[in-house]
């Protein structure tokens, strides 16, 4: 315990200060500025914080949208699911596209990826249009 008061001391007056996170205390230098560790978005970051908002709000549309479609299937619920569902898997598939594909790729990945989005788009739409709807395509798959 007396060495840590005197290796805290020592360092304090080198410029660190110990910071204490999650229970355990790190040295940081004094001019460094806090990092925050949430999956919250940082105030003033302006677009990207409300892309983060948008994703959340389409993430909790779909957990109503899906069971609204088993339990009040009709083409409210229909058109809802034929654009969250496309919004969701594309921002899903571009978050993956931006961590995992080389940068060499990226472009053609992301290319092909608006292609796939768009494709499932106009896909729903037609089922929903043309067709049965999703939710009743859904039950006579499952019927099958």
């Amino acid at each position: 315990m007396a060495a840590v008061l005197v290796r805290g001391a020592l360092l304090r007056r080198l410029g660190a200060a110990p910071v204490r996170a999650l229970g355990v205390t790190c040295i940081s230098p004094s001019h460094a500025k806090p990092r925050q560790l949430s999956s919250s978005p940082v105030v003033g970051a302006g677009s990207a914080a409300r892309h983060w908002q948008l994703e959340r709000v389409v993430a909790v549309g779909l957990l109503g949208a899906v069971p609204a479609g088993f339990f009040f299937p009709g083409a409210v619920v229909d058109y809802t699911l034929a654009v969250l569902i496309p919004l969701h898997g594309h921002w899903g598939y571009d978050s993956v596209i931006e961590d995992y594909v080389p940068d060499s790729l990226k472009n053609v990945s992301k290319i092909l990826m608006y292609g796939i989005t768009g494709a499932t788009f106009a896909g729903l739409m037609y089922l929903n249009w043309n067709d049965v709807g999703i939710c009743k395509a859904v039950k006579m798959i499952w019927a099958l």
